[in-house]
């Protein structure tokens, strides 16, 4: 028995608006910086430039400049879902793969629990793990996120935003394919402990 979540055709037309709408908004921002610029050394921008001895110029480059390089990251993102044709969520004997945390899937016998939860604004699966040492964020995009303290140790969040199911019908996927996996790792768990002390396996 296996699951599979895959992007959802739209989801990389939606990125690429994203990058296109960074880029209209930078445009914008230079005309709006051009124009406040070109007004008396009393405005705003002028005043806010001078607190940290830049000119009004500098700083509106830089603004823009960055945007750029966003909707640039944007947009390459929406060319990889393109190019994208595997599933990043896939549920099976090995437990719950979410490539974009790590290509190592999270073993069934080491979730704890897991919740529909909305973060930022999107919907994920909050994934509390017995063992956090055992599936550690092996991706960039997953570092950076543990490191900004957006993912707590212990837990991995998998984003649902984009793909072709809800929070809701993951979790169910997960309850419904991981529970007889997970009976099957307890009782050969249980088997393992037995025959380590010296007692007969139980036929439970």
């Amino acid at each position: 028995m296996s699951f599979a979540a895959s992007y959802r055709e739209d989801t990389s037309v939606r990125v690429a608006l994203v990058g296109l709408g960074l880029l209209a908004f930078a445009v914008g921002l230079t005309v709006i910086a051009q124009i406040i610029g070109l007004g008396s050394p009393s405005s705003f921008l002028v005043q806010f430039a001078h607190v940290f001895g830049l000119s009004a110029q500098t700083i509106g480059t830089a603004t823009v400049w960055f945007l750029a390089f966003v909707a640039l990251l944007v947009m390459a993102f929406a060319v990889a879902l393109l190019r994208d044709t595997g599933a990043p969520v896939r549920l099976d004997a090995a437990g719950v793969h979410d490539r974009r945390w790590s290509p190592v899937p999270i073993a069934w016998i080491n979730i704890a629990e897991f919740d529909p939860v909305q973060r930022f604004g999107a919907a994920m699966v909050q994934v509390q793990l017995k063992d956090p040492r055992a599936n550690p964020p092996r991706t960039l995009l997953a570092r950076l996120a543990r490191g900004a303290g957006a993912v707590t140790p212990g837990t991995v969040m998998i984003p649902v935003s984009g793909l072709d199911c809800s929070a809701d019908a993951l979790c169910c996927a997960i309850m419904e394919i991981g529970t007889p996996f997970i009976h099957q790792a307890e009782e050969f768990a249980e088997q393992a402990a037995q025959m380590a002390a010296g007692a007969p396996p139980s036929n439970s």
